[in-house]
């Protein structure tokens, strides 16, 4: 709601002949650049002291508003489940936020764990075995004769 009010008194209006509310109300010139498409995705630095070392430098959020009591942007973060307050962020206007759920969907459904352990020749020597005699056998024997005709 609070976004829709800013968004009205950056608006020319008809009762102030064609003025700006904000531009009528506090006498300085109104700016434009901070409006950012509303609910597109968004990547929030994440500070030195909240991440590991090889973790990700930036989350991805959903914008959601403008800041009340000091500068910044709202946005949602969708994998913690909470509102951030930050002015350092990145917007991808041209993505929404089903671009970021289907991301989060993609990211989940991920393979598992990868199994770094080795293997030794003769272990990968009878896997390779497996995979070529998984084909039916029947098939492959009328492939064999196909090909000595």
């Amino acid at each position: 709601m609070r976004t829709a009010v800013d968004l009205i008194n950056l608006s020319p209006s008809v009762p102030l002949e064609g003025d700006v509310p904000q531009r009528v109300w506090t006498g300085k010139e109104v700016s434009y650049e901070h409006l950012r498409v509303f609910v597109c995705k968004a990547y929030v630095h994440v500070p030195k002291d909240e991440r590991e070392k090889l973790d990700d430098k930036a989350k991805p959020c959903i914008f959601m508003g403008y800041g009340r009591e000091e500068f910044g942007y709202i946005l949602w973060d969708p994998i913690a489940r909470k509102i951030v307050l930050s002015q350092d962020v990145i917007f991808l206007e041209d993505e929404t936020s089903e671009d970021v759920e289907r991301w989060e969907k993609n990211k989940n459904t991920a393979a598992g764990p990868v199994n770094l352990e080795p293997i030794s020749p003769s272990q990968m020597h009878e896997n390779v075995e497996e995979v070529v005699h998984d084909e039916p056998q029947g098939a492959l024997d009328q492939e064999v004769q196909e090909k000595s005709n």
